[in-house]
Parts: C-alpha cells; sequence; structure tokens
C-alpha cells in the first residue's frame, strides 16, 4: 500500500486539489509506513486539507492516521479502532503488547 500512498502524493503535489480524502478499510499496518504517511499529510498543511473517510473500518495504524487528518468522516455502521502497538510472537505466531519499560537516569 505504501507504494500506492507514494504515488498518490506525487500526483497530489503535481496536482494541488482542493483537498484529499483518505478512505480506510484497514487492520492496521507497520509503524514506519504510517510515520511516513503522517509526514507526508502534515506537509501539506495548511494549503491542502486532508480529510479520512471510514469505510467501514480503521484499527490501529488505520485509527492513528485519522488522527493526523483535519476531519474524520464515518460510514454508517463503521468503526475505529485503538492504537495499541503490539509485537508479532515468532514463536507462537500470536501477538502481544509491547511492554512499558522504566526511564533511566
Amino acid at each position: 500500500m505504501l507504494y500506492i500512498f507514494r504515488r498518490a502524493f506525487r500526483d497530489i503535489n503535481r496536482l494541488q486539489p482542493a483537498a484529499v480524502i483518505i478512505e480506510l478499510d484497514t487492520p492496521g499496518g507497520r509503524l514506519m509506513e504510517t510515520e511516513e504517511i503522517l509526514q507526508w499529510m502534515a506537509s501539506l498543511k495548511p494549503k491542502i486539507p486532508v480529510y479520512s473517510f471510514v469505510n467501514p473500518s480503521a484499527y490501529s495504524a488505520g485509527a492513528i492516521l485519522c488522527l493526523g487528518t483535519q476531519r474524520i468522516f464515518m460510514s454508517p455502521g463503521s468503526h475505529i479502532g485503538d492504537a495499541l502497538p503490539i509485537l508479532l510472537n515468532p514463536i507462537s505466531g500470536g501477538v502481544q503488547a509491547v511492554r512499558k519499560t522504566s526511564a533511566r537516569r
């Protein structure tokens, strides 16, 4: 998906539309890609507003992307989820929450 976003970002810079609407239907994604998309959206402000449209779900990274837009719109019956960082366990294949670490002084 990141390649599609990168191509869209180039087109937006070239075309300079009045607004950008990002339609989201995602179970989530990786933090690195999410941060790249957020940086791009921030670079458009304030000249081009970016809106999110949740249709039908935006969980994890999708929820974070929504928070980076000026407005969030949702289709009837849609869902937006939390954004808890998780780790995939390579042994069991399951997921686990990232543990909090204490700050070292």
